[in-house]
């Protein structure tokens, strides 16, 4: 009798755990697809992307310190982000940008990490490659995912897609970085045009003369 009592306990210990994967294979497999639809809207083949957003600095509390107006031009790999004082291009694994303000002309080869702090979109080109799924939840009009890099090496602590119930398009993305602060991005309109030329990827010292240049590749 101790015995059956036993087995019942153990099958039924077996059963949940098997329902807790099932669970997190469930939520791996809707992730999946959720990117894979975003993924889809965001970025048309054989077409740039033009998105409009604004971006707010938060603090650990959650209280804005300052908030930026942008645009950007995605298309593959390669982007065109103005935002503020700042024009900033990516093509080929190069980043280079310009500061108004500090007339500073820069050139490197960003990480991952920095990549994305940059261009938060890059994370969902690349469909969280390298990252993991920490978390999927619905919150109101949307469902929230929620990623953690895959190295203490990484500034970022964590990295949220807000993703609409209806459309899964992307609404929002948000990234805590590790001392605690938050950067939030939101689109405000997204729109697509024809493939651009390689120049728009570009951008040459000599259309700034008067600029420092520092180069960190």
């Amino acid at each position: 009798m101790k015995q059956m009592r036993s087995l019942k306990i153990i099958l039924i210990c077996l059963c949940s755990s098997l329902s807790l994967l099932g669970l997190k294979a469930q939520d791996k497999a809707l992730a999946k697809s959720l990117f894979a639809t975003a993924k889809e809207q965001l970025f048309l083949k054989g077409q740039c992307t033009k998105i409009l957003f604004d971006s707010s600095i938060l603090s650990r509390r959650g209280e804005e310190q300052a908030r930026y107006e942008g645009s950007i031009y995605i298309q593959g790999e390669d982007f065109c982000l103005e935002y503020g004082h700042i024009l900033a291009v990516y093509s080929g694994g190069l980043l280079t940008y310009v500061d108004d303000n500090q007339e500073v002309f820069s050139i490197s080869r960003p990480s991952k990490d920095e990549l994305l702090q940059i261009n938060p979109f890059y994370f969902i080109h690349s469909e969280a490659k390298g990252f993991k799924l920490e978390d999927i939840k619905q919150e109101r009009e949307h469902y929230i995912l929620r990623f953690t890099p895959p190295s203490a090496d990484f500034n970022i602590k964590d990295l949220s897609i807000y993703l609409g119930l209806k459309n899964k398009d992307v609404s929002r993305v948000k990234i805590q970085a590790t001392d605690g602060m938050f950067i939030l991005l939101r689109l405000r309109h997204q729109s697509y045009e024809k493939a651009k030329a390689s120049s728009l990827f570009q951008l040459k010292k000599e259309d700034y003369p008067q600029y420092e240049l520092v180069d960190l590749r």
